[in-house]
């Protein structure tokens, strides 16, 4: 089972995420949450929610050049929330296929 690899490409304004899906198709364009104001994470949620019909877990990725992360806390704490939706979403995924292995023997 190929994971699909998430980039998180942080700057200043904004947080570029981008799927590979790493099966050879042209990925979509990537989510673009910007940061400068008040965050909304619900067109990223609804992306990735798509994915979870393919069963397969996500590999995540930052990028940090200008290393933001150690210089602004609300940065830090964006990718804290989006670690943690990673984490989750992962984890329903293994249940899902921990569900599916179980009736396969049963």
């Amino acid at each position: 089972m190929n994971e699909i690899i998430i980039t998180n490409s942080i700057s200043e304004k904004e947080i570029s995420v981008g799927f590979n899906l790493n099966d050879g198709n042209v990925p979509f364009p990537p989510i673009v949450i910007d940061i400068s104001g008040d965050i909304d994470l619900n067109d990223l949620v609804s992306h990735i929610l798509s994915y979870l019909e393919l069963n397969r877990k996500f590999q995540v990725e930052f990028s940090d050049p200008q290393l933001l992360l150690e210089k602004s806390d609300k940065i830090k704490l964006i990718k804290e929330t989006l670690d943690e939706i990673y984490i989750k979403l992962n984890s329903a995924i293994e249940n899902a296929n921990l569900e599916n292995t179980n009736q396969d023997i049963f």
